[in-house]
């Protein structure tokens, strides 16, 4: 019977086993996440779960690199708004001794921060800077394709399990199952690139924004009404509720998480800088951003950092960029047109403070 038993169970289970470990090894190594960041898909016809884990391997593989840095993190207003080589340009010719990496990463909330420190604060990060769009401070958990970034003892402190939100518990555990490995946490990215290698469609990524540059549709004025409302259940509907927590309470779990990673980022002897991304001035005709309010959640943002001794930048110096209409693709992200203009104004921002 024991003999039977590890012939048909034990041994197959050992092999699964070692197998499943051996490619976790790889899949973790430098070699392997190099070339998988340098051969990532474009953001255009792809699932967004893979957008979502392919910018978490980017962030990963930046990670690794050795160089002192100043990591911009942020939302997909950052991954399309900031061109990293100019930038990188601009910091040598002016002898700034840091070098910038954008660490953006698609519909970012303010308490992902501190569920992402591994990857923000490394011992090469020297200071980050943290660009918020006015929905970043949302009291939910990102109810769609992210749950690859995840930490569960920052999320516990952020929001501990409840009794009686059986949900809500569910959902933090499941991803915290999820993540265990990368074979799936990067599972659908994994997948993705494994089928581009076997029908020799791999090749590396060509440029790093969500959008190909040069396609400028926009006219020089937005129309100057609000959008329909949003009809009850269409549309992403935990964005309108992200933009109506972040202006209507300063205690949501957006801001409780800016709050504990700029402790983290004290703790670590990091430079801690926050500022508001550009967002176009058209966007207070959104459905999604009605009745939120800019100057209410800057000033939610200036008394975290204040508090808790981070820099905080004003969007004084941007408002120029963001009355220009023609400068934005919709309500979040800029043209290359509106990046080109963006990014050596945000260089000066870091470089003066």
């Amino acid at each position: 019977m024991w003999a039977i038993f590890g012939k048909e169970i034990l041994v197959p289970a050992l092999i699964g086993i070692l197998a499943i470990a051996g490619l976790e090894s790889w899949v973790r190594s430098d070699a392997a996440v190099d070339y998988i960041d340098v051969h990532r898909p474009g953001y255009i016809g792809i699932p967004i779960r893979v957008v979502v884990e392919k910018q978490l391997w980017h962030l990963e593989a930046l990670a690794r690199t050795g160089v002192d840095r100043v990591a911009i993190v942020g939302s997909s207003s950052v991954v399309n708004g900031i061109d990293e080589r100019t930038l990188r340009q601009q910091f040598r010719d002016l002898g700034y001794p840091l070098q910038p990496q954008t660490l953006g990463v698609t519909a970012f909330l303010a308490y992902e921060l501190p569920l992402l420190k591994r990857l923000i604060l490394t011992s090469r990060t020297k200071r980050v800077v943290y660009l918020y769009n006015l929905f970043s401070f949302a009291d939910q958990v990102h109810p769609e394709a992210v749950d690859s970034r995840w930490d569960l003892p920052e999320m516990l402190r952020l929001q501990p399990l409840q009794p009686w939100d059986t949900a809500g518990n569910n959902l933090i555990l499941d991803r915290t199952a999820t993540n265990f490995l990368w074979l799936t946490r990067y599972r659908d990215l994994l997948k993705e690139e494994a089928w581009r290698a076997l029908t020799a469609t791999l090749s590396p990524l060509d440029q790093p924004y969500d959008y190909p540059p040069g396609e400028i549709i926009a006219p020089s004025q937005r129309p100057q009404a609000m959008e329909p409302p949003i009809p009850p259940g269409t549309g992403v509907v935990w964005l309108r509720k992200a933009y109506l927590d972040s202006t209507g309470r300063n205690d949501t779990m957006g801001y409780r998480g800016l709050e504990r990673f700029c402790a983290l980022a004290r703790e670590a002897g990091v430079d801690f800088m926050v500022a508001p991304v550009v967002e176009p001035a058209f966007n207070r005709f959104s459905a999604y951003a009605k009745e939120a309010d800019r100057e209410t959640v800057d000033r939610n943002v200036k008394a975290i950092a204040d508090r808790c001794g981070a820099t905080f930048v004003p969007r004084d110096g941007f408002k120029d960029i963001e009355s220009r209409d023609m400068l934005f693709r919709d309500f979040v992200h800029l043209y290359d047109t509106g990046r080109d203009i963006y990014t050596p104004r945000l260089g000066e921002m870091i470089m003066s403070r």
